[in-house]
């Protein structure tokens, strides 16, 4: 196998996957400042569009033979890439083009250079995951059932399906697999009946719509394509399903500042936490504590959740409108 049958092939992948990023994340952003989509989760569901895009198109460009989908895809970059216009009047493709200026072993180089980039990046990754899940496994091991009442009936009503424990070895309460939400031990008495009950609605929100898996979902795809800025675009897609949570956790019948005075006694028992699990919701940088905090004290802001199946079809609409886009990159 010769090095430019390695060369040309990624670099179609590269090319293209860097287009129709940017292209989708761009499409993504104008969606919502023309239909003036303020509604959080439906922002977060239009955010996983790119990221969800990648590995599909990556998948069908090299195991779809014949380019079964090439037409089927209106955004994809074959054809440009394909059809290159060299200096002298004549077309060739850009890795061909490449090859003509770059020696054998400099295309080597940097093909070397780019699968361990990707293995030791994706690797890491990978391995940040699985200590996670280990260290879940043991809260998990030694975690009791919740023994503290939720007077509030309809969350109360909501919560059957769910599994709340305690833990003594976490001091920020999460959503995880299985239906479960885990609570600090030390956090259960430092909160009020209300605040209690607002976390639990919160992170109730995180299993209803599925969170901690698009989390762990989401972190390999951005570290398989570490090469776009997809790492800053999930921490924006993560960010507005905590905003979707806060808001959804009002339908429970919470208020926002029993939410806010909750976060703040996770606060303070944070500062102790040592360990730190992928598949957990929870966003607990000052920046964005500030920020959550005088959203959750604004009602105007909170008044989305109520405003969600008014959205849901228009946003529906417009995600199968770009997952036409799927095809082969």
């Amino acid at each position: 196998m010769s090095v430019i049958s390695v060369f040309a092939p990624l670099f179609h992948f590269l090319f293209n996957s860097f287009v129709v990023f940017f292209f989708l994340a761009f499409a993504v952003e104008m969606i919502f400042f023309i239909f003036k989509i303020k509604n959080a989760r439906l922002r977060s569901f239009c955010r996983l569009v790119p990221l969800l895009k990648l590995p599909i198109d990556a998948s069908l460009y090299f195991c779809v033979n014949d380019y079964v989908l090439f037409n089927f895809n209106p955004f994809s970059c074959q054809y440009q890439v394909t059809h290159f216009l060299a200096p002298h009047q004549n077309y060739c493709s850009i890795p061909n083009f490449l090859a003509m200026h770059f020696s054998n072993s400099a295309m080597l180089t940097l093909l070397i250079l780019f699968f361990s980039a990707t293995t030791i990046v994706f690797g890491t990754k990978f391995y940040q995951i699985i200590t996670s899940l280990y260290h879940l496994r043991a809260i998990l091991a030694e975690s009791k059932v919740m023994g503290r009442k939720i007077e509030n009936k309809k969350l109360a009503l909501t919560l059957q399906s769910a599994f709340i424990l305690t833990s003594q070895k976490i001091t920020v309460p999460f959503a995880t697999f299985g239906n479960r939400i885990v609570f600090p031990e030390a956090l259960v008495d430092a909160l009020s009946q209300q605040e209690f009950e607002a976390i639990i609605a919160h992170e109730w929100q995180h299993l209803r719509w599925k969170d901690p898996h698009t989390k762990v979902i989401g972190g390999l795809i951005t570290q398989f394509f570490w090469w776009l800025p997809t790492h800053w675009w999930m921490k924006r897609c993560d960010w507005e399903q905590e905003c979707a949570s806060d808001s959804e956790a009002t339908l429970l019948k919470v208020k926002g500042h029993d939410l806010a005075g909750g976060i703040l006694q996770t606060m303070k028992c944070k500062q102790n936490d040592k360990i730190s699990l992928a598949p957990i919701c929870h966003i607990m940088n000052e920046l964005n504590i500030k920020q959550r905090l005088h959203r959750l004290l604004n009602s105007t802001d909170l008044e989305e959740g109520y405003r969600f199946k008014k959205y849901f079809l228009i946003g529906a609409f417009l995600c199968m409108a770009i997952a036409l886009t799927f095809g082969t990159v």
